[in-house]
């Protein structure tokens, strides 16, 4: 997944969230090694969790989404995640997003709304 988020999502700069879990942290880690060394650049990378979720502004500057090809975003809460998705679409972005299947299950999100914000499962 990191190799082709490089290869196919331009401008080739990525952001990344994550969960502060070991497995997302490490996850979050892995992309941004292997996105870098396969020809990408991680532009930023930010940690979350419900009671810091305001640090998302921090990250979604319209510097940082106007550049940014993909956000990786290493999470399964369905808060975290219904919350990064609810940002973007206030800010009327609409980046590529790689998440974990899990979210197909999100009851907070239908379909089209995935869909809508151009979601990739992996």
């Amino acid at each position: 997944m990191h190799r082709f988020a490089a290869k196919e999502f331009y401008p080739r700069k990525s952001l990344v969230i994550f969960s502060k879990t070991l497995k997302d942290s490490v996850s979050a880690n892995i992309f941004k090694t292997t996105y870098d060394s396969s020809g990408g650049k991680v532009i930023g990378k930010q940690s979350l969790s419900a009671g810091t979720l305001g640090k998302m502004d921090n990250l979604f500057t319209k510097k940082n989404t106007d550049s940014a090809g993909v956000i990786f975003v290493s999470t399964k809460d369905q808060y975290i995640g219904v919350s990064v998705v609810r940002k973007l679409t206030e800010l009327n972005k609409n980046n590529p997003l790689l998440v974990p299947a899990e979210w197909i299950d999100f009851q907070s999100m239908n379909f089209e709304q995935m869909k809508k914000q151009n979601l990739y499962f992996m």
